[in-house]
């Protein structure tokens, strides 16, 4: 797959004169699975990340919360969950104590398969309290904004409450996660909340797809605005005779017009597969203009949507997933206000790598999350990308790759020569740097299979099915030389 970031461009009274800032990624987690699937910027020019990971905590995987300062160097991670599974999708920081709060879900907690999860993190990322929402069957959620009451909107899908299989969810909460009010949306067949938003005026406006109204067998966009109770003010859909979802809504600051973006098989130069789909909309739901991305020959979506801070434009940037030769990959593109193209910049290694969300920094530029299995992932890595204001027409510099620091480690490695296994210790953990194998011409030997954690410092890995020689050990940018002896 590969991804795409749309930026909408509209030229204002004002020049910016602020110096860029440097561009840089950075990658985190340990020798599982970790994503990233939602990024904000905290008020001391940091960022809070959000997403999961198996590497780390009690269960299968665990909600993932990851303070970085502004240059991406880790400043605390934690995990929350019990024994099964929990992911976080969406995170929030309070101007009430700096705090943070994170919607997703779990099946280690709750009432049914799957309920909605939401967690409360002190400045420091200690759990504060946790809450779970829903009913007998799976309830997830996607999306969370803070209220301008001290509480939280929640958006997301419900298998156990509502009309059909799965219905639009939403849940109020006060400043204290205690449930105000709950409301479900759809009809017969599936309906689904991707995205919510508190609008200027007070009310909330959403986003997904629906399989209940106009096209019931493959689905439309639809978007609702809803005052602050929950009822509808009014629903519109948008979309063809193929599939059409929307995966992110966002309001302009200053029109109030709205802009909706996912995927449709309705539009585009093949109906074969998901082109990337974007919509703008005026302030009640009437469709302005829509827009198609038509240079992947394969899967495309649009993932999010973000309006630029910089001046002398108003910017709004897009993630977009395409498949193509089987990997992932991530691309920005720039369009304006208009949804007119404007150019487009590529990211990412040459394994799969996806971005699900984007924000507009203080800086005037840009900040992405997602997942990578490049760049010395053992399985996955949480990939965080920064980029400046000249986001096109520039080369993209890499400053860093995040990794934990082995230099006042000790590590050891015995027997030494080895037979069929041998020991790793180390005075740091392990899960959090990544190791590999190779021979004395540097090719790499798999240790998905061979290898053991005792525990967080120490490692047994087994060589019995591995050629007689010697060997390097890499640990991060260390090299240390093992003998397999049999």
């Amino acid at each position: 797959m590969k991804q795409f970031i749309l930026i909408l461009i509209m030229v204002t009274a004002f020049i910016s004169v602020a110096q860029p800032p440097t561009k840089f990624y950075c990658t985190y987690g340990g020798n599982g699975y970790d994503v990233g699937y939602d990024v904000k910027q905290t008020f001391d020019g940091g960022y809070i990340i959000t997403g999961s990971t198996s590497s780390f905590g009690q269960g299968n995987t665990d909600m993932y919360l990851l303070k970085l300062d502004s240059m991406g160097q880790v400043k605390f991670e934690r995990s929350f969950g019990g024994l099964n599974n929990e992911i976080g999708k969406s995170v929030v920081q309070l101007s009430s104590d700096s705090g943070y709060v994170m919607a997703g879900y779990t099946s280690s907690s709750g009432v049914g398969g799957y309920d909605m999860y939401l967690v409360k993190a002190d400045k420091n990322g200690n759990l504060v309290w946790q809450k779970t929402f829903g009913g007998s069957d799976w309830d997830f959620a996607h999306s969370l904004q803070a209220t301008t009451d001290g509480g939280f909107i929640i958006g997301g899908t419900t298998y156990s409450f509502g009309n059909g299989s799965a219905d639009g969810y939403v849940v109020k909460t006060n400043a204290n996660g205690d449930t105000l009010w709950t409301k479900t949306y759809g009809g017969a067949n599936d309906d689904e909340f991707k995205s919510i938003i508190q609008t200027a005026d007070g009310n909330y406006a959403t986003t997904g797809y629906t399989k209940s109204y106009n096209d019931v067998d493959s689905g439309d966009v639809w978007v609702f605005k809803l005052n602050t109770t929950g009822d509808t003010l009014w629903r519109k859909f948008y979309g063809g005779s193929k599939e059409d979802f929307g995966n992110e809504i966002i309001e302009h600051p200053v029109t109030s017009d709205y802009y909706v973006v996912g995927g449709t098989r309705s539009y585009g130069a093949s109906l074969n597969h998901v082109n990337a789909y974007s919509l703008w909309l005026n302030s009640i739901g009437n469709q302005l203009h829509q827009t198609l991305d038509n240079t992947s020959s394969s899967y495309a979506e649009f993932s999010s949507i973000v309006i630029s801070s910089r001046s002398p434009y108003v910017v709004n940037t897009i993630i977009k997933q395409t498949f193509v030769s089987f990997s992932q990959q991530t691309k920005m593109l720039e369009m304006n206000l208009g949804l007119d193209y404007i150019n487009a910049t590529d990211f990412g290694s040459t394994l799969n790598d996806e971005c699900y969300k984007i924000i507009s920094t203080k800086d005037k530029g840009y900040a992405c999350i997602g997942f990578t299995q490049g760049f010395g992932a053992v399985l996955s890595n949480c990939y965080f990308i920064k980029v400046d204001s000249n986001l096109i027409g520039g080369n993209y510099s890499i400053v860093s790759v995040n990794e934990r620091s082995l230099s006042n480690a000790t590590i050891a490695l015995y027997p030494n020569p080895a037979k069929n296994e041998f020991n790793l210790t180390s005075s740091v953990s392990l899960k959090k740097i990544r190791l590999k194998m190779v021979d004395n011409i540097g090719r790499e030997l798999s240790l998905d299979q061979n290898i053991q954690f005792v525990s967080d410092n120490k490692v047994i890995i087994n060589t019995e099915v591995i050629l007689d020689g010697v060997y390097f050990l890499i640990i991060n940018d260390k090299a240390l030389k093992i003998v397999i002896q049999h």
